[in-house]
């Protein structure tokens, strides 16, 4: 009942549920109005509907089953004595409390990696991308007066 007249703008109005890959979705709409009335809306939503989406396991069910799924560690020979020999990841010396952080290649190879929570390196640089500079890269300035903020 809102909205009387869409011809010439383009809006695509769904009546019907879409079917759609994740478990949810995040959708956003701005207005730029008249007289510097600005609107802006974002919504989430879950599927409920069907069972397409990836909660048919749990992400822990998920995660444990490429965990297993993977193939054995390389496992570097540097002598005669199996105990000296390198394997990547936790090996029989990790201590309780030890975190790792493990990326899953596209093949299902597992890379182990040391967890350092400490050093979270957030980058230095940040860029502005979209439709308004051809999905270019506009680089952002760091604000002078307050530490981590860009414009």
């Amino acid at each position: 009942a809102h909205v009387k007249d869409i011809d010439g703008f383009p809006a695509i109005f769904v009546t019907e549920g879409c079917v759609l890959r994740g478990d949810s979705s995040v959708s956003g709409v701005l207005s730029f109005g008249f007289g510097g009335t600005n609107a802006c809306a974002q919504v989430w939503g879950t599927n409920i509907l069907t069972s397409r989406a990836a909660s048919g396991a749990d992400a822990y069910t998920r995660i444990v089953r490429k965990l297993k799924d993977a193939p054995p560690p390389e496992v570097t020979v540097t002598g005669s004595d199996w105990e000296e020999w390198e394997v990547g990841g936790p090996g029989r010396f990790t201590r309780t409390g030890e975190k790792w952080a493990i990326d899953v290649d596209d093949e299902g190879v597992l890379t182990y990696y040391e967890a350092d929570e400490d050093d979270v390196d957030l980058g230095s640089d940040y860029f502005l991308s979209g439709t308004h500079n051809g999905w270019s890269y506009d680089s952002m300035e760091p604000d002078a007066m307050l530490a981590g903020l860009f414009k």
